[in-house]
C-alpha cells in the first residue's frame, strides 16, 4: 500500500505542475499602494516557456486586461517578478493598481496567448460580482483578504488545484522573486517511557501546530537510542491542531542508561526548535556513579570528585551535570569509560597526584564550592534523570582525605568511608576501601517465640566482589554470662544472600546469648562473620538499682543501673522513662549511672570520684512517681518498675534503693537510703540484704574487749524488715544509763554498730559487766523487736 500511495502522489504532482502559475501577489502594500504592488509568476514545468501575447488581468466588478507580455522566455522552474517602479529587483516594471478587497471578491488572472489556459487568484468574499474561477462560473472558493503589507501566496510553489481557499495562504513575510515558505510547524514530544519485564515502551506524539492540515509524505520521524538509529517512521497526514501518537518497544537484556532522541525531519517546517525531543531512564541500575569526593582538601589544593563507569562502556557526558543541595551546578564535558575526575583546577590536581592520568581528568566548565559540613550531590542529565546521588556530613576531621564509596558495584546499603590511601585519596584508581575479593557476612540475627520454641532468623550476604556459595553456620549458646556451648551446626548453600531460619527448644529461666558464626575457607574477612541475638526468660541480668529523683537544690537527678552479671556481647541498652527514651552503651562495670547532661556528669564525678561510669539522657524525673523500663538491643524486657514518693519516704536528698538486685522490683524490694550521705551511688546499697530473717538477732564481737587498749566491739544485727527505726542503749548492772549509741536511727535489715566502750561523757567506762538493750521498730508494720546482750569490759 505504501508503494501505491507514492505512485499516486507522483502522478498527481506531475499533472498539477503542467503550466506557469501566479505564485504570489502583493496587492495591498503597507502604507501607500502606488509603486509597491507586484505579481510573481512561476514556471513549474521542466521546459522553458515563451510568454509573448500572454495577458495579466485584474478584477473588481469584472476581469480586465492591464498588461500584455512582449517576447519573454520564462525558464523552467524559474520565477518572474512583475512590479511597479519601487519594487526592488523586478524583472518587468509596469503599473498594476490591483484591487485591495475589503467589501467583496477581487481577483488577478493570468491568461495564455491562445486563451485556453487561465490561472486565477480570487480573494475576499462575498463574490457579489460573480467573478469566475478556473473551474466555476461564478467562482466558489476564495482566499482570505490579507492585511496591509502581507502577500497572498501559494502554499507549495507551482502547485495548483484551482481552489484558492486551499492553495493560497496569507504570508506575513513576502518572498518576491523567490520560493514561498508556508509556515508549517510540526512538533515532537516524548510522552512517556515505561518499563515492563525487560521491555522499554517509548510513546511519542507528533503535533501539527499549523492552521492547515499537513501532508507529510515528505516528513519522517527518526528515533535514536544512545545515539544509534533504531527506527525511521514515515508520517501520515495530520490535520490542523491534531497529533499522531507513535509507540515503539525496545527489548533490553541488561541494566544501564538509555537515552532516547526523537527527531522530526520535514523540509517545509518553519520552526526547527521543536523538532527534537529527548527522554532517558535508568534500567535497573545506573552505569555512572559518584565514586569519590574530595570536599575538604588540604590548604590551597583544589576540590574534585570522581565518576566511575561500572559497565565497561564509554559514555559522552556532555549532557550531564552535578547539582548540590543549593541547586548550584557543576558543568563538564568529555568522554569517560572507567574513571573520570572532575576538578575545578585540572592543572593543579595533576601537579599534586603525579601518577594521575591526565586523560581521565576533566576541567569543569563551572564549579561550585562543596560544603565541608552537610552536602547532597546529584548527577542529572538534561532530561532530569538522576543517575546517582550521595549525601555526606563532614566531621571536620577529614581535611586532606577524600570520601570513598565502599562498593561501587552494589547499590544496596551504600557506605562511604574516609580514604585509607597514603596520599589521602585515590583519584582515577580503585578506592582504598574497596571490598575484599571474597567476603561473607552475617547482616542480622533475631529470635522470635513460635509455638513454645525459639525461631532463629539469620541473614547472610556476600559483600565481597566474588560470591561464596558454600559455608558452615554454627550456633552457640551462653546462659547468664557463662561460657558458650555449641547448640547447632549447618552446611549452607548461598547465592547473593540467604535468609536462614531454624528452631531450638525454649530454655529454662535465665538470660541467653546466642552467637552465630559463619565459616568458609574462601572468606578473607573473618571480622564480620559473627552476630548475636538475645532472649530473656524471667531473668534480671541488669536492673534499676537506685534512683535519686528528689535531690537537694542545684544537685542532679540520676539513675543507677546494676549488672548482676556482665553481658559482654551487648552493644546497647534502651532506657525508657515514661514517654522519653535513650540508648546507652553498657560498660564492663557492675554499676552504671545515667544522668541528664554533661554538667550533671561533672558534678557527680567531682562529688563521688572520676571513676564513676556515667551516661547521659535522663529526662526530668517526677518526684511523685515515674515508670522506668530497661530493654536490651533487641528489645527484650530486662527490668521495669514504677516508683512513688513513698520509696524514699518523701525525704529530699535521699535516694530510693533496691534491697536486692536479684529480686523483682516490687515496692517491698525498695526503700530509702539509710546512710549518712543519703545515697550509695556506684557502691552496694545501704539497705541491701541477701534474705530476711524471721526473728531479730543480735551478736557482739569481740566480747569481752578492752577499750583502754583502743579496742572496739561490733554489735551485729539482723532484722525481719527492710527498714527499721533503731535505739540502742548501754546500762550497768544497777540499771543506770551509760550511753545512748543509736537514737531512733533508720537502719537496713542487716548491719553493724561499733561501740568504743565510752560513756556519754566520752570517758572509758570501768571494768565489769554491762547490758546492751537493742530496740527496733519496723517501719512497714510498726512491730517492735527487742534484744538484750551482756558485754564484758576487760582490763
Amino acid at each position: 500500500m505504501k508503494t501505491t500511495v507514492i505512485i499516486m502522489v507522483t502522478v498527481i504532482v506531475s499533472w498539477l505542475s503542467a503550466e506557469v502559475v501566479i505564485n504570489e501577489i502583493l496587492y495591498d502594500p503597507e502604507g501607500a499602494d502606488s509603486g509597491y504592488e507586484w505579481i510573481e509568476l512561476y514556471n513549474n514545468a521542466d521546459t522553458n516557456l515563451q510568454l509573448q501575447g500572454w495577458q495579466l488581468q485584474k478584477a473588481g466588478s469584472q476581469f480586465e486586461n492591464f498588461y500584455t507580455f512582449p517576447s519573454y522566455t520564462l525558464e523552467a522552474h524559474s520565477f518572474l517578478l512583475i512590479g511597479e517602479n519601487n519594487v526592488d529587483e523586478a524583472d518587468i516594471i509596469t503599473n498594476l493598481s490591483l484591487q485591495n478587497g475589503g467589501s467583496c471578491t477581487d481577483g488577478v488572472r493570468l491568461l495564455s496567448s491562445s486563451g485556453d489556459y487561465t490561472d486565477t487568484f480570487l480573494y475576499d468574499a462575498p463574490n457579489s460580482n460573480e467573478l469566475p474561477s478556473d473551474l466555476f462560473q461564478p467562482g466558489q472558493n476564495f482566499a482570505p483578504d490579507v492585511k496591509a503589507g502581507n502577500s497572498l501566496a501559494r502554499k507549495e510553489n507551482g502547485v495548483d488545484t484551482d481552489n484558492c481557499q486551499e492553495d493560497l495562504f496569507e504570508c506575513e513575510d513576502p518572498t518576491p522573486g523567490s520560493a514561498n515558505f508556508y509556515p508549517i510547524d510540526l512538533a515532537v514530544e516524548v510522552l512517556q517511557i515505561e518499563q515492563n519485564e525487560g521491555q522499554l515502551q517509548l510513546q511519542l506524539e507528533v503535533i501539527n501546530l499549523s492552521t492547515q492540515p499537513v501532508d507529510n509524505y515528505q516528513a519522517s520521524l527518526e528515533i535514536r537510542c544512545n545515539q544509534l538509529s533504531t527506527e525511521e517512521v514515515t508520517l501520515p497526514e495530520i490535520s490542523a491542531g491534531e497529533s499522531y501518537i507513535f509507540e515503539q518497544v525496545f527489548f533490553v537484556d541488561e541494566s544501564g542508561y538509555y537515552y532516547f532522541t526523537a527527531e522530526l525531519n520535514y523540509l517545509q517546517d518553519s520552526n526547527l526548535e521543536n523538532n527534537i525531543s529527548t527522554a532517558s531512564l535508568i534500567f535497573q541500575s545506573s552505569p555512572i556513579i559518584i565514586n569519590e569526593v574530595m570536599f575538604d582538601p588540604s590548604e590551597n589544593e583544589p576540590e574534585w570528585l570522581e565518576l566511575y563507569v561500572r559497565d565497561g562502556c564509554e559514555y559522552n557526558v556532555d549532557n550531564l551535570r552535578i547539582i548540590d543541595a543549593a541547586e548550584r551546578e557543576i558543568e563538564f564535558r568529555g568522554n569517560i569509560y572507567d574513571y573520570a575526575v572532575v576538578s575545578e583546577n585540572k592543572a593543579e590536581l595533576l601537579s599534586i597526584y603525579n601518577s594521575l592520568d591526565s586523560s581521565k581528568v576533566i576541567q569543569a566548565n563551572t564549579w561550585t564550592t562543596l560544603n565541608n559540613g552537610e552536602e547532597n550531590l546529584v548527577i542529572k542529565d538534561d532530561c532530569q534523570t538522576i543517575l546517582d546521588s550521595m549525601f555526606y556530613e563532614g566531621s571536620g576531621e577529614t581535611e586532606g582525605n577524600s570520601l570513598e564509596r565502599v562498593n561501587p558495584y552494589s547499590d544496596e546499603e551504600i557506605q562511604w568511608l574516609p580514604s585509607l590511601a597514603e596520599l589521602g585519596a585515590t583519584p582515577a584508581a580503585a578506592n582504598s576501601v574497596l571490598p575484599a575479593a571474597s567476603d561473607l557476612t552475617i547482616c542480622s540475627a533475631s529470635i522470635q517465640l513460635q509455638n513454645q520454641q525459639l525461631q532463629h532468623s539469620i541473614l547472610l550476604k556476600n559483600i565481597g566482589l566474588n560470591l561464596i556459595n558454600n559455608a558452615e553456620l554454627n550456633c552457640f549458646l551462653a546462659q547468664n554470662a557463662a561460657a558458650f556451648q555449641l547448640l547447632e551446626e549447618f552446611n549452607l548453600e548461598i547465592e547473593d544472600s540467604l535468609q536462614f531460619t531454624f528452631n531450638s527448644n525454649l530454655p529454662n529461666e535465665g538470660y541467653y546469648v546466642f552467637k552465630y558464626q559463619v565459616n568458609s575457607v574462601q572468606d578473607v574477612v573473618p571480622e564480620n562473620d559473627t552476630a548475636y541475638s538475645f532472649y530473656n526468660q524471667n531473668a534480671l541480668p541488669i536492673v534499676v538499682n537506685e534512683i535519686m529523683f528528689d535531690p537537694f537544690p542545684e544537685e542532679p537527678e540520676w539513675i543507677e543501673l546494676k549488672q548482676n552479671y556482665i553481658i559482654e556481647d551487648w552493644d546497647s541498652l534502651l532506657v525508657v522513662c515514661n514517654q522519653d527514651s535513650f540508648w546507652v552503651q553498657p560498660a564492663a562495670d557492675e554499676y552504671m549511672i545515667v544522668t541528664s547532661d554533661s554538667l550533671a556528669v561533672n558534678w557527680l564525678q567531682n562529688q563521688y570520684g572520676s571513676n564513676l561510669c556515667i551516661f547521659t539522657g535522663v529526662p526530668n524525673l517526677a518526684n511523685n512517681g515515674e515508670t522506668i523500663t530497661l530493654y536490651d538491643q533487641q528489645l527484650n524486657l530486662l527490668d521495669s518498675l514504677s516508683y512513688t514518693d513513698s520509696w524514699n519516704y518523701g525525704k529530699k536528698g535521699v535516694s530510693a534503693e533496691r534491697v536486692n538486685s536479684t529480686l523483682t522490683a516490687t515496692a517491698d524490694n525498695w526503700g530509702p537510703c539509710v546512710n549518712e550521705f543519703g545515697n550509695t551511688i556506684g557502691v552496694q546499697n545501704s539497705i541491701f540484704t541477701q534474705s530476711f530473717t524471721s526473728q531479730a538477732k543480735l551478736e557482739v564481737k569481740p566480747n569481752p574487749f578492752c577499750p583502754a587498749e583502743g579496742e572496739r566491739t561490733i554489735i551485729y544485727y539482723n532484722l525481719p524488715e527492710k527498714i527499721s527505726q533503731v535505739t540502742m542503749r548501754i546500762f550497768d548492772l544497777k540499771g543506770r544509763l551509760i550511753r545512748v549509741v543509736k537514737d531512733q536511727d533508720l537502719v537496713a535489715a542487716r548491719g553493724e554498730i561499733v561501740w568504743d566502750g565510752r560513756n556519754k561523757e566520752g570517758k572509758i567506762i570501768s571494768v565489769g559487766l554491762y547490758i546492751i538493750l537493742f530496740e527496733a521498730t519496723g517501719l512497714e508494720n510498726e512491730k517492735v523487736y527487742s534484744k538484750t546482750k551482756t558485754i564484758t569490759i576487760a582490763k
